[in-house]
């Protein structure tokens, strides 16, 4: 004899309301729910059942086992949404696998090595950790500052910028060991370039400009000759020749947006200074350049005036001219100075006419015909 409770599909079932106690059997799950009055087509039996061990799975209205029996490892775990390790996570040669996402918002690390590369594939690395590397970091193109925040890069590889890298601060040496500084970018100072050795130091310039943004630029060396320029000449002479030199060149406006000088502009200088302290240093002489006030710099040679400048002493400035026509001005003009005729110049051969001379033995002024000495006063 057997007893027979209510049964039906599982669709029959989702479509009652069993009352309080009342047993349903579903004849194509197989599944037994048990009414409480309230919940539609019943409580499954099982879902009382969960607990240590066992969580009820509402997708498949099935009992789940959450350890292995003998208490080893995890058989499935897709029922608790929020599971914790509570302990290391050993791999044991394993893979973690799926289309999600590991979170992490401690250190993530590879005591081994990756074995392969790390593709980002578009997307971060983030946590408040740290990136240890040996060899190197390869970046090839941020996109962004890269803000350390008071931390430091380390390693024992390389940086690599074809941009520009700029220090505020470093704090310590950098020592090259030999390596060189290159890339596309500026290496922007705003204190000294030093060359320790000039025998083996080279600053080569290959855009052919050195800018500074200081007063004035400053080389230095230990050496009596300071500075030399070695060029060439195409033996064309001074009329149109190119030859070895020193080029000032000024404009007014800006060095990035510079306009026309003007007629009456002081074109350049050379100074002379000789240093009379510590940190004090004078004026002994001058050159100076300049367009004349009248000058059309329309022509192509207009006309300009060079001026020689000295000190006498006593804030008093001695000035010689020389103008764009052929004049030489001088407050005071001393010829070369021999006594007699035996001690004169020799001028054989010469095509100079014109040259003068004092003679102080007879006291008279001694003119150079072309020919002869010849005197110039009674």
């Amino acid at each position: 004899m057997s007893l027979r409770i209510r049964r039906g599909t599982d669709a029959q079932r989702q479509q009652i309301t069993p009352d309080e106690g009342e047993l349903i059997y579903t004849t194509n799950t197989k599944k037994l729910f048990i009414g409480d009055g309230i919940v539609a087509g019943g409580i499954n039996i099982g879902s009382a059942l969960a607990g240590t061990g066992l969580v009820f799975d509402i997708g498949t209205q099935t009992l789940q086992v959450t350890s292995v029996p003998g208490g080893s490892g995890i058989a499935s775990v897709s029922a608790d949404l929020n599971p914790a390790l509570g302990g290391n996570l050993s791999l044991n040669n394993k893979n973690i696998t799926g289309t999600g996402t590991i979170g992490i918002v401690g250190t993530m690390y590879a005591s081994q090595g990756l074995g392969g590369d790390l593709a980002l594939n578009t997307h971060n690395i983030n946590g408040t950790g740290n990136i240890s590397i040996t060899g190197n970091l390869s970046v090839t193109g941020l996109g962004a500052d890269l803000n350390l925040n008071t931390r430091n890069i380390t390693g024992t590889g390389n940086i690599t910028t074809s941009g520009t890298l700029s220090v505020t601060g470093l704090g310590a040496d950098l020592s090259l060991n030999g390596h060189n500084i290159n890339g596309t970018g500026n290496i922007t100072t705003n204190g000294n370039i030093t060359a320790t050795s000039v025998a083996t130091s080279i600053l080569s310039i290959s855009s052919n400009s050195i800018n500074t943004s200081t007063s004035s630029t400053i080389v230095t060396n230990t050496n009596p000759t300071t500075l030399l320029i070695k060029g060439f000449t195409d033996g064309n002479g001074i009329a149109g020749g190119i030859e070895t030199g020193i080029h000032l060149e000024t404009s007014r406006g800006t060095l990035s947006s510079p306009t026309s000088t003007q007629a009456g502009d002081s074109l350049g200088r050379v100074t002379f200074d000789g240093r009379t302290g510590a940190s004090t240093t004078v004026t002994a002489a001058a050159v100076i350049a300049s367009w004349d006030a009248t000058a059309n710099l329309s022509d192509a040679n207009p006309a300009s005036t060079l001026f020689f400048f000295t000190n006498g002493g006593s804030n008093k400035t001695n000035t010689a001219v020389l103008t764009s026509r052929g004049n030489f001005y001088a407050p005071l003009l001393t010829p070369g100075s021999y006594a007699g005729s035996g001690a004169y110049p020799s001028m054989v051969g010469s095509t100079i006419a014109g040259s003068i001379i004092y003679d102080s033995s007879t006291n008279h002024w001694m003119g150079w015909n072309g020919t002869i000495w010849k005197q110039l006063d009674n």
